[in-house]
């Protein structure tokens, strides 16, 4: 199986999600459409750091979900990060709620996982595990069952593939 990797996007630098929101759709929808390969995967690893906006951030995956079957997203330090005042009353001064926020507007997603605290996720007996590792794990060891890391700055995902057994 083929699959795609994405990571810092970083969207809100180069398209406003607080602009005229007809814009908004329509220019964000043309930049994504320009990062899709000629030839697409069954599956998507967008490893983190999509904006500091959690709609834009939403619109994204949505976007992606459109063309993959599967996609696997890890969040990334800017996926945490309160940039306003807005902000931080907006989610009580909380990283942790701006999360949450996003792991409920993914669940209107049904082929989007979010990868979490290294939870194995197995799609066509290929297993993902992910996690934000904001400290460097000691050794890989300590994380048995995992091997082949894709590692971008603090999100590190793990792919195993196996043959079932029969």
């Amino acid at each position: 199986m083929n699959i795609d990797y994405m990571s810092d996007l970083h969207l809100d630098f180069y398209i406003d999600p607080e602009g005229n929101q007809e814009n908004y759709t329509a220019k964000t929808r043309a930049f994504l459409q320009k990062l899709l390969p000629e030839n697409l995967s069954e599956v998507l690893v967008l490893a983190g750091d999509i904006s500091h906006f959690n709609q834009q951030s939403f619109d994204t995956l949505h976007f992606f979900s459109e063309h993959y079957k599967q996609i696997f997203f890890v969040f990334g330090n800017h996926d945490y990060y309160l940039i306003s005042k807005k902000q931080r009353r907006k989610y009580h001064e909380t990283s942790n709620e701006r999360e949450k926020e996003l792991l409920e507007m993914v669940t209107a997603l049904h082929n989007v996982h979010v990868l979490r605290d290294f939870a194995v996720f197995t799609y066509n007996s290929i297993r993902f595990a992910g996690s934000t590792s904001w400290y460097p794990l000691e050794t890989f060891e300590q994380q048995p069952g995992y091997y082949n890391p894709l590692l971008t700055e603090n999100r590190l995902v793990h792919i195993q593939m196996y043959k079932p057994i029969c």
